[in-house]
């Protein structure tokens, strides 16, 4: 009889246990969602013009050539005599979608080296934090314009004096 009853008795826990796995079964639910994207063109830069100094005379003491960062491309000398030719703001055009802002890095220096000691230009640029909102047209330019440091006439060497700096880009 113990027998009957243990079996009885594993039977009936076999049904509880069944019957609450269909409750808990029967309370689940469930939700959907949809998944999206957005694909954008591409963010790309362009060189339009190159930075240049111009033409400049050092003096017995050193100076500067400061070239503003407009499409203008001012130039001003302070002790150095300029010549007044040859002399722009570097141009680069933005393509990329509108309406979104493009975050641009631009080193602080560059250094020209020519014949005689080379020369340090702090940049700058015509942009608001470094950022530009892209309008999608070819109006989407900024200009970058710095200051070059010229040695006196007894040490900067006549000559040609270049350098090169990276600008980079990439949407915010």
């Amino acid at each position: 009889m113990n027998f009957t009853l243990k079996s009885i008795l594993a039977g009936s826990v076999l049904v509880a246990i069944s019957f609450c796995a269909t409750s808990a079964q029967a309370a689940t639910n469930s939700a959907t969602a949809n998944a999206n994207a957005t694909i954008i063109s591409a963010l790309t830069i362009t060189k339009n013009n190159d930075l240049n100094f111009g033409t400049a005379v050092p003096a017995a003491t050193a100076g500067t050539v400061v070239i503003a960062p407009t499409a203008a491309g001012t130039q001003v000398c302070t002790t150095v005599v300029c010549t007044g030719a040859g002399n722009s703001a570097a141009q680069f055009t933005l393509s990329g979608a509108a309406t979104y802002t493009a975050v641009v890095t631009i080193p602080a220096t560059v250094s020209l080296a020519g014949p005689g000691p080379s020369m340090t230009a702090t940049l700058s640029n015509s942009l608001t934090a470094n950022k530009m909102l892209l309008t999608g047209t070819a109006a989407d330019n900024f200009y970058v314009g710095g200051s070059l440091a010229v040695g006196t006439s007894a040490l900067q060497t006549s000559g040609a004096y270049t350098g090169t700096f990276t600008v980079t880009v990439a949407y915010q």
